[in-house]
């Protein structure tokens, strides 16, 4: 199953059914990509992913998509992607997502290589962590690779800007986070 969505509108959109996703909700692809979109004013009131849930699936790449004002009671806010194999994120722009739980902006749990280039995360909130960014690697081979974003005045109880646990699985043997160029504000840890 290939999902494309391209330069769309995606906007005032609500689920309360539990799964995810306000604006859009994917499960169970090979491919999901979203390019151009505008995702905004979404909320999901019993689940995850304000603007964008995805899971399941092999590939997942979002690419110059502007995420704001998306609101979630559980994780990611703007967007939340889990239990996929490569997630990419390049030159997107997400501010004023809320999520209750953890991930205001994103939110990627279990995925094998985790991507963000050049996108742009700001005024994101989060009540647990990760204001900007919330990334939980769990297998000791998962690998997050953050260059060149800019994640600034973002909050949340930890980690405001970026919350990264890379040792999930508690066997003491930490993945991998290749960085670089990624600026990150040095703002208090408040939402």
């Amino acid at each position: 199953l290939t999902v494309t969505l391209t330069s769309n509108t995606i906007t005032g959109n609500s689920t309360a059914n539990g799964t995810g996703g306000g604006g859009v909700y994917v499960a169970n692809a090979t491919t999901v990509t979203l390019t151009g979109n505008t995702i905004t004013g979404n909320s999901n009131t019993n689940g995850r992913g304000g603007g964008v849930h995805v899971t399941g699936s092999t590939n997942v790449t979002l690419t110059g998509n502007t995420i704001t004002g998306n609101i979630t009671v559980g994780n990611g806010g703007g967007v939340y992607v889990t239990t996929s194999s490569t997630v990419t994120l390049t030159n997107n722009t997400l501010t004023n997502n809320s999520a209750a739980v953890d991930g205001g902006g994103v939110g990627v749990s279990q995925s094998d290589v985790v991507t963000l280039t050049n996108n742009t995360l700001t005024g994101n909130t989060a009540t647990g962590n990760g204001g900007g960014i919330w990334i939980i690697l769990f297998d000791d081979s998962d690998t997050a690779h953050i260059y060149n974003n800019i994640v600034w005045s973002n909050g949340a109880a930890a980690g405001a800007d970026l919350y990264l646990n890379n040792d999930a699985n508690k066997d003491r043997k930490s993945t991998r986070l290749n960085s670089s160029h990624t600026a990150i504000s040095l703002m208090p840890s408040s939402a």
